[in-house]
């Protein structure tokens, strides 16, 4: 049975670090939002955001571990 297009949901991706890269990888996929959506026909959302530090990682705007 192939998946209707209307029943696709967005692709859900956990970031493991926050630093450079994963600060990086983080404000890429924000900032191509709507050409992953047009491109891909389903969008990505960071679902899930794990960093040693905290701090840092509550500084992305995402919130704590766990996509709280």
């Amino acid at each position: 049975m192939k998946p209707n297009s209307t029943n696709l949901t967005s692709i859900k991706v956990g970031l493991l670090g926050i630093g450079t890269v994963g600060s990086g990888v983080f404000n890429v996929l924000q900032r191509n939002q709507e050409e992953i959506l047009r491109r891909a026909g389903r969008g990505i959302e960071i679902a899930m955001v794990a960093d040693l530090d905290t701090a840092r990682q509550a500084g992305c705007g995402h919130g704590r571990a766990g996509g709280e």
